[in-house]
């Protein structure tokens, strides 16, 4: 009697010691690739991905409509976030009207994003009616 468990206990031990050992060694894979993949993952991409939709929710949030490219709206959020453009950017949201360089723009409108993006960018912006009342 005293053998059959001294069997049973050397069989469990050795199939248990292999799966021990295969698991080990799928674990030390597994998280050798994951610490590879997590040293070779863009982070920097990842935060300006969401540095971008905190902007894109601000500008949102603040009136600006949904119709407009993506990056547009990005830059309307980033002058909503600087102390110093943000009523003015109010404004301009609220009118949909944006003035440049002696142009006035809709801020919808399709054919002029790339002027509004560069005024936007370069802070070279006002609106028109505050002109008007000055």
């Amino acid at each position: 009697m005293l053998n059959l468990n001294s069997d049973l206990i050397d069989i469990w031990t050795k199939s248990y010691s292999k799966k021990l050992f295969k698991y080990s060694r799928v674990y030390f894979f597994k998280s050798k690739k994951a610490i590879k993949k997590l040293g070779s993952h863009n982070w920097k991409q990842e935060m300006n991905q969401v540095e971008d939709s905190f902007y894109l929710n601000l500008a949102i949030r603040n009136g600006a409509s949904q119709e407009m490219p993506y990056s547009t709206l990005i830059l309307i959020g980033k002058n909503l976030n600087n102390i110093h453009y943000k009523s003015l950017t109010k404004t301009i949201i609220r009118e949909n009207i944006l003035a440049s360089d002696g142009f006035v723009f809709q801020l919808d409108d399709l054919q002029s994003q790339s002027k509004i993006r560069k005024a936007l960018r370069r802070h070279n912006f006002s609106c028109p009616q505050e002109s008007k009342a000055a």
